[in-house]
C-alpha cells in the first residue's frame, strides 16, 4: 500500500485527493495537512499548518510517506519543496526558485521579457505616483484603452484590476494609501482592490488586447 500526503485545505486539494482515490491502480493510504471536513471523508487529516515546512517534512519522514503533493502557492514560494528535497523525500511541486514565476508578477514579466517570451508591455511602479506616471506615459496606447494592474506577490486571486480606460484622475486625488490606477466608467479603480498600498511593495501595470473584452464580461 502506498502512502500519499497532500498539503493544502481547499477545493484544489480536495480534487487531488478525490482523483487519487478514484484512479490509483494500487491501494492508497491518503493523508492531508491540514485538509478540511470534505477532504476528511476521503483522507486522514493531519493537524499541521501548511506553513510549517519542517513539521510537514518531519511528518512525511516519520510516517514513511511515499509521495507528497503540494497544492497551494504560498508554501511552494516559501520553499517547501526544497525542505523536502533536503531530506530526500519525494514531492510534487516546483522549488522556490521556479515558484517565483507564480509568486511575483514582476519577476514573471521580467523573465518573459528577458527570454523573448511574448507578453504585454508593462511598467513597474513602487508608489501611487509612479503608477499614475506610467499610466500617463503613453506606453499603453490612448487614454481610452484598457489597462491591467497587478499587485506584485500572492494575493489569493484578488490582486488584479482590469480597468476599461486609463484616464488618470486629473481633478481629484486617490484616497490615502490607495493608488489610483484609472478612472473607468466614472469610478475609481485602484490596484489595491481592498489591499492597502502599504502591503503591496510594487505594482506591475500592463496593457492587453483582451483587457477590454474582459472588462465588458465583468459588467
Amino acid at each position: 500500500m502506498k502512502r500519499i500526503l497532500v498539503i493544502g485545505s481547499g477545493g484544489r486539494e480536495h480534487a487531488i485527493v478525490w482523483a487519487l482515490r478514484q484512479t490509483s491502480p494500487v491501494p492508497l493510504e491518503l493523508f492531508c495537512a491540514p485538509g478540511n471536513a470534505g477532504i476528511g471523508q476521503l483522507a486522514q487529516l493531519v493537524n499541521v499548518s501548511l506553513n510549517d515546512q519542517q513539521e510537514l517534512a518531519a511528518f512525511a519522514e516519520s510516517n514513511s510517506i511515499d509521495l507528497t503533493f503540494v497544492g497551494p502557492e504560498a508554501p511552494l514560494t516559501a520553499g517547501i519543496v526544497d525542505a523536502f528535497d533536503a531530506r530526500g523525500l519525494a514531492v510534487v511541486g516546483p522549488p522556490a526558485a521556479a515558484a517565483r514565476l507564480e509568486g511575483s508578477k514582476i519577476f514573471a514579466k521580467d523573465f518573459m521579457a528577458r527570454h523573448g517570451i511574448p507578453t504585454a508591455v508593462y511598467r513597474v511602479a513602487d508608489s501611487p505616483g509612479q503608477a499614475i506616471e506610467a499610466l500617463r506615459s503613453g506606453d499603453f496606447g490612448g487614454a481610452d484603452s484598457a489597462v491591467v494592474i497587478k499587485a506584485d506577490g500572492l494575493a489569493a486571486g484578488k490582486g488584479v484590476v482590469v480597468a476599461a480606460t486609463r484616464i488618470p484622475g486629473h481633478r481629484r486625488s486617490p484616497p490615502p494609501e490607495r493608488p489610483a490606477a484609472a478612472r473607468a466608467r466614472g469610478d475609481w479603480r485602484t490596484a489595491s482592490q481592498g489591499i492597502r498600498w502599504k502591503r503591496v511593495r510594487r505594482n506591475a501595470v500592463s496593457s492587453s488586447k483582451s483587457a477590454n473584452a474582459a472588462s465588458r464580461k465583468r459588467r
